[in-house]
C-alpha cells in the first residue's frame, strides 16, 4: 500500500467526523508519526510502498471519535512533545498563547503555580522558558501527575508536582508570583 493510499484510507474514515481539511491533517499526522517522517519526507515519498502494522486499529479508533493525540499517545505543545493518555486532557494550541504571554512577563526566578496541571504542559513549558523559574504543579489526579512527571523527566524540566485539590487550601505551598490554570472546558451537564 502506498503512503498516498494510507492517507486516503485514514482521511475517508474520519472525514464524516472532522471535515475534509481536519481529516487530511489527522491522516498526515498519523502517517508521519508511524513512519517517523516529517512533512517534507511524507510528500517526497507519497507514492512509495510502505506498511503500518496497526493501521486497521488506528483507523478504527479514529473513526470512533477517539482523538488522534490519544491514539498516538502524544501531543505537541510549545514546540515540545508531551505524552498524553486517557484521563489527561490534551493540551490545546490556544493555551500556548497563555504560556508565551506569561513567559514574556515573568521575571527570572519567578515562583509559578500551575493549578490542574494534567500532562504538565503549562508547568513544564514555563519551567523551560522562564529563567530560574521555581514551578509547582498541582493536580487532584495521581494518574495525571504520573504522566506530568514522565514528561518533565523526558524534557529535562525542574517542576515540583503535588497531588492536591485545587478547591482546597493550597497556602501550604507558599507564595507565588504567578498562578496559572487552564481548566477543562466541560459542559455543566457533564
Amino acid at each position: 500500500m502506498t503512503i498516498r493510499h494510507i492517507i486516503h484510507t485514514i482521511k475517508e474514515a474520519v472525514e464524516p467526523l472532522y471535515g475534509i481539511h481536519e481529516a487530511e491533517s489527522i491522516a498526515r499526522m498519523v502517517v508521519c508519526e508511524e513512519l517517523s517522517y516529517n512533512l517534507s519526507q511524507l510528500v517526497a515519498h507519497y507514492d512509495e510502498e510502505c506498511e503500518i502494522a496497526n493501521l486497521n486499529q488506528i483507523v478504527e479508533e479514529l473513526a470512533s471519535g477517539r482523538p488522534v493525540q490519544y491514539v498516538l499517545g502524544k501531543a505537541e505543545f510549545c514546540e515540545m512533545e508531551f505524552e498524553v493518555e486517557e484521563g489527561v486532557l490534551i493540551p490545546r494550541p490556544e493555551t500556548e498563547e497563555l504560556v508565551y504571554r506569561i513567559a514574556e512577563m515573568a521575571k527570572p526566578g519567578a515562583h509559578i503555580l500551575d493549578v490542574g496541571t494534567g500532562s504538565g504542559a503549562i508547568a513544564i513549558s514555563l519551567a523551560k522558558m522562564v529563567e530560574r523559574a521555581e514551578v509547582v504543579a498541582v493536580d487532584i489526579s495521581c494518574e495525571a501527575l504520573a504522566v506530568a512527571q514522565r514528561n518533565a523527566a523526558r524534557l529535562g524540566a525542574e517542576v515540583e508536582f503535588v497531588e492536591a485539590d485545587a478547591l482546597a487550601d493550597l497556602s501550604h505551598l507558599g507564595e507565588f508570583d504567578i498562578i496559572v490554570s487552564n481548566p477543562p472546558y466541560i459542559p455543566q451537564s457533564d
